[in-house]
């Protein structure tokens, strides 16, 4: 059987409840460290808080304070490398 339809009409409103679900989690953390990567490289002591109003004002969604401290402790281990993986490499001498 071949069936060949075609849409006239779309209306671009996206309705569906449990996408507009304000519970729902677009951003994981490494999402999160990957819009932020550059702002922690310019400014690493940037607060969570400070990130989620910028979530909320440029993309309309706010962000969980858990995915966002995060995602900034990623961009930072990213950047800067992982603290204890750089201290373990030291040979300490008594």
């Amino acid at each position: 059987m071949n069936v060949f339809f075609m849409i006239k009409k779309i209306e671009n409103n996206h309705t569906c409840v449990a996408c507009n679900d304000i519970r729902n989690q677009y951003f994981t953390s490494k999402l999160i460290k990957e819009l932020i990567r550059d702002e922690v490289r310019d400014k690493p002591n940037v607060k969570p808080k400070d990130i989620i109003e910028r979530s909320r004002r440029d993309y309309g969604r706010p962000l969980s304070y858990y995915y966002t401290y995060n995602g900034k402790e990623l961009a930072l281990n990213e950047i800067y490398g992982n603290d204890s993986l750089s201290l373990s490499s030291f040979n300490i001498l008594h």
